[in-house]
């Protein structure tokens, strides 16, 4: 069996993010392709666009505010198998972005916070916020630099593989900043780039004391290259390689183990393009990641991925985005003998559907699934997730959006297994004059 205070990986949140942005030789368009991205790597980061409303104007700055209030009601709210625990909460979330408006060279602002309150479960209160700020400074249409500074407070999931059941959320700061170089001649682009990534946890009460969750800072650092080729404007292959780093501060951890690993991602990827019809972008390749403590399992297996947006009609999008990636994990198990697991490798795919019935009002559905494989021991979680969802536009820049998730996981540790139901009502201003 498996240490109960260490428990469940949750459904990855949906990002259809794109999975290596290229830096663009020249803001053209909304394409997100053509906005500053993360450097090469496997770490896949949400879209933090602002939403496509009107626009207030600071100097040469658009500025997009929004504020959303949601109900949620969750019939499972500690994802347990049994005794389970109902509540609903109110979440407050306000946002504001900050987009130069130049000919050249390209400057973002963004902070925003989620403010959680459970209606009886107070404990579970939790408070997030989030800034950040990014830019690209235009050498010429076909050369550029980029850099990026985010800095957040966020608390873990309890569906996440390493919550370890502590009384209150577990609350987590990470400081994150990437830089890169672009340059293109002809048709070959060349892309340079790193990330670095610093991960703080606190430590929470438990029944027999405190939790201590030290033992899972670290510092992740990335860098690597990336050659495209583009065939024409629609069709464009690439190879990218790129190194992993990650350094813990506690060395060794409580339970005598030096987690510090070094490891290696290649890969090789193609993008096609039909305008108004499908964006596509897959690839291939490997990754592997060595431990400096020879008693945690190393990791080599092959790395996937895709993104395709179809549009078979005008009103509708279709989606598709599969991913595979190493995480870090301090899930052990205790039965027969104690055997850490070095990290899992986590393999998740999501289909989307959104259509349009009409000017206003939009209706969604979403399949999720992520495969958690452990490494040091046998142990398998399977996670799965269907949603609905509507969204129907009151006014200009109001907006009432409601859906419903059924979530579940089935581990081989069968004391994990959990089933969830979530339901969501929110209403959004786009506090803006269009």
């Amino acid at each position: 069996m498996d240490h109960r205070m260490n428990w469940k990986p949750g459904i990855v949140a949906l990002a259809l993010g794109c999975l290596v942005q290229t830096a663009a030789r020249a803001e053209t368009d909304q394409d997100a392709e053509q906005q500053v991205g993360p450097p090469p790597g496997r770490k896949i980061i949400p879209s933090r666009e602002p939403p496509p409303a009107g626009v207030h104007r600071i100097g040469s700055f658009k500025v997009y505010p929004e504020i959303v209030v949601s109900e949620m009601y969750d019939d499972n709210i500690y994802a347990t198998q049994t005794n389970r625990v109902s509540d609903s909460a109110t979440i407050l979330s306000p946002a504001v972005w900050l987009q130069s408006d130049w000919s050249r060279h390209v400057l973002k602002f963004e902070a925003g916070a989620e403010s959680t309150r459970y209606h009886s479960q107070t404990s579970q209160n939790s408070n997030d916020f989030r800034y950040s700020m990014e830019g690209r400074y235009d050498f010429s249409q076909d050369m550029n630099a980029y850099a990026g500074l985010s800095r957040s407070m966020e608390h873990e999931d309890r569906e996440s593989p390493d919550f370890r059941n502590g009384f209150y959320p577990t609350e987590f700061r990470s400081t994150k900043g990437y830089a890169g170089w672009y340059g293109q001649h002809g048709r070959l682009g060349v892309r340079v780039g790193g990330t670095m990534q610093s991960l703080d946890f606190n430590n929470v009460p438990f029944t027999f004391g405190v939790i201590n969750n030290r033992d899972r800072n670290r510092i992740h650092q990335t860098g690597g290259i990336r050659l495209s080729y583009e065939f024409s404007t629609d069709k464009e292959l690439y190879l990218q390689a790129a190194v992993d780093q990650r350094r813990y501060q506690n060395k060794p951890d409580d339970a005598g183990y030096s987690r510090d690993s070094n490891g290696e991602r290649l890969l090789a990827g193609s993008k096609i393009m039909l305008p108004g019809k499908l964006k596509a972008d897959f690839f291939f390749g490997h990754m592997s990641q060595r431990y400096q403590d020879v008693r945690l399992s190393k990791v080599s297996a092959p790395m996937f991925g895709a993104r395709i947006d179809w549009r078979p009609a005008p009103s509708t999008l279709l989606g598709f985005y599969l991913d595979r990636t190493i995480e870090e994990t301090t899930v052990f198990q205790t039965i027969p003998v104690v055997l850490p697991a070095s990290s899992y490798v986590n393999s998740y795919a999501a289909l989307t559907a959104e259509h349009k019935l009409n000017d206003r009002l939009s209706v969604n559905a979403n399949l999720t699934y992520s495969r958690n494989d452990f490494k040091g021991f046998s142990r398998i979680d399977n996670y799965a997730g269907v949603g609905l969802g509507a969204v129907y536009q009151i006014s200009r820049g109001i907006f009432l959006d409601s859906s419903f998730q059924h979530r579940w996981m089935r581990s081989t540790s069968t004391l994990e297994n959990f089933d969830r139901n979530l339901l969501f009502v929110r209403i959004a201003f786009a506090l803006s004059p269009s």
